[in-house]
């Protein structure tokens, strides 16, 4: 296997350009010689399995192979430029690759989509009206609370975060989206198992894409619903006065939400 490609070929003399712009533009060009016959599949190894810059290969984003051009190198045959004088018959390509960097890659995607969840009503506190008899312990009535879920996929992660396995978690601290635009506060993210994929790349590398979904409650997954007031407030173990029980634990969560 070639520094260029798994297809037999070789790089003309004097042909390598590197250009650089104060805007970050990269680009790289060389001339390759191949055989006329492996002039596609040379193209096809370069551009769809994926050429890389020899030099930069290492690098997390490599320039990879943008665009090739087929030239034609005649080979003298004997008795005349081709079969009954109707084609000249080639033995060599030369193909100009341009290579570049892929700067148009996704990082990360976010969208709110709909959640609700079915509660319980404390039963103690409502009467019938007809005759203002109490209600049976059976007899509570329920709520469909409506909410929302925040759904976030972060792209060519090179590991996978170690939060994702903690799923029933909340986020230690606030989280402002820059793409939504919208941030919710500390412990209003309920973390949900993780739908984790890997791909293989042109450039030989292997990235993780990482989708979760985190449930929202603005008043906090840590707080519960007290009728008396009518509010949410945290409760506490009495074992272990003046600190709030949180049955979901606040994490850092910075390695998916950022």
């Amino acid at each position: 296997m070639g520094i260029w490609s798994t297809i037999d070929c070789t790089e003309e003399s004097n042909t390598r350009r590197e250009s650089v712009s104060l805007k970050g533009d990269l680009q790289l060009s060389v001339t390759l010689r191949c055989a006329w016959e492996d002039r596609w599949d040379l193209v096809d190894d370069l551009l769809f399995v994926g050429g890389v810059w020899p030099e930069f290969a290492s690098w997390d984003n490599p320039p990879l192979a943008q665009s090739a051009k087929i030239s034609p190198v005649v080979t003298p045959q004997k008795g005349g430029p081709g079969v009954a004088g109707q084609e000249i018959l080639y033995g060599e390509a030369l193909v100009d690759v341009v290579y570049g960097l892929d700067s148009s890659t996704d990082l990360a995607a976010e969208s709110l989509e709909s959640s609700a969840q079915f509660a319980r009503l404390d039963y103690q506190q409502f009467r019938w009206q007809s005759d203002t008899a109490a209600l049976l312990p059976d007899q509570s009535p329920g709520q469909l609370k409506r909410g929302l879920c925040l759904a976030r996929t972060v792209y060519k992660m090179l590991l996978v975060p170690s939060v994702v396995l903690q799923a029933g978690s909340v986020n230690q601290s606030a989280y402002t989206s820059s793409l939504l635009g919208i941030t919710f506060d500390e412990e209003t993210l309920l973390l949900q198992p993780a739908n984790i994929s890997r791909t293989i790349r042109t450039d030989g590398t292997t990235p993780y894409n990482v989708a979760t979904k985190l449930l929202y409650r603005p008043d906090g997954w840590n707080k519960y619903y007290r009728a008396a007031t009518d509010s949410w407030d945290y409760i506490e173990h009495v074992a272990n006065p003046g600190s709030p029980f949180k049955s979901y634990p606040p994490v850092d969560m910075s390695a998916i939400l950022f």
